[in-house]
């Protein structure tokens, strides 16, 4: 940690990131199933490695492309329906030279003590404008390969998206199988046209700007182009019609590891 510390600010915003949610993670994994729990006290939440190896497209490819992924747990309801459960924990720590557009546009540049390598993050779990609370759009892709992988009986996935302050959004993302049909169409995509060619992609492979005259893209093709700008439709689409709020866990209701008065201990267990 205190190698992180003395390093730059920008190369070490993503490793406390990490070290964060790793940390964290059996704490979320709690959140959500004291939440399934409460419902139901048949339910039961189990841990798994890598899934996928029973697909049939990895027993068929011809390109070496094979799929795979790891859900952070799998929960299984007594009726035999199964969820993949991924939870993701929002990291209070932001490098103090770290600033946003919303930031800059404000005054907190000037109240941020500059003693301090780091400060407190300042984003919340549900939309100041009174929007949906949702799971976050790049975070789709990985969800549904989670249920690809897992198979046919998982229709839906758990996200648990906790804060250190204000508290846990358990959602439930339901399963499309046109989207994972098209997600696994563009994967592959990627594999003929840059990895089997060994291409370095550009930045915004797959995607050329109206106002570009010329792209580094290898799909120039005008059908592609509409059939990938539809694609990033379609996921703006997924994040507000197949989602639901479950529940919005209040920071109390929270259970941590406690101390001898059991009185809450300090968010990072050295």
């Amino acid at each position: 940690m205190k190698q992180l510390i003395n390093s730059s600010s920008s190369g070490i915003r993503f490793s406390i990131r990490m070290i964060w949610g790793n940390v964290q993670e059996s704490t979320s994994l709690l959140t959500a199933l004291n939440y399934f729990w409460k419902l139901d006290n048949q339910v039961i939440m189990k841990e798994i490695g890598m899934c996928g190896a029973g697909l049939e497209i990895n027993n068929t490819s011809t390109t070496g492309l094979l799929f795979g992924a790891t859900p952070d747990a799998v929960l299984c309801h007594p009726d035999g329906s199964i969820e993949a459960v991924e939870v993701k924990n929002h990291c209070p720590f932001i490098p103090n030279n770290y600033y946003n557009d919303k930031d800059r546009r404000s005054h907190t540049r000037k109240k941020i003590n500059n003693n301090h390598r780091f400060r407190l993050s300042r984003q919340e779990l549900l939309p100041n404008n009174g929007g949906q609370a949702t799971v976050m759009i790049h975070n789709i892709p990985q969800l549904m390969m989670e249920m690809l992988c897992i198979g046919d009986d998982c229709k839906s996935a758990i996200m648990v998206r906790q804060s250190a302050m204000t508290g846990s959004l358990i959602l439930r993302l339901h399963r499309d199988d046109d989207w994972i049909k098209e997600m696994l169409y563009w994967l592959n995509r990627f594999n003929e046209d840059y990895v089997q060619k060994e291409i370095l992609p550009p930045t915004n492979f797959f995607h050329k700007s109206m106002n570009e005259s010329t792209s580094s893209s290898i799909v120039d093709d005008d059908a592609d182009q509409l059939r990938y700008k539809e694609f990033l439709n379609f996921t703006k689409r997924i994040e507000k019609d197949n989602v639901e709020l479950l529940q919005h866990v209040p920071n109390r209701d929270i259970q941590r590891a406690t101390g001898k008065f059991r009185e809450s201990m300090d968010l990072f267990l050295d």
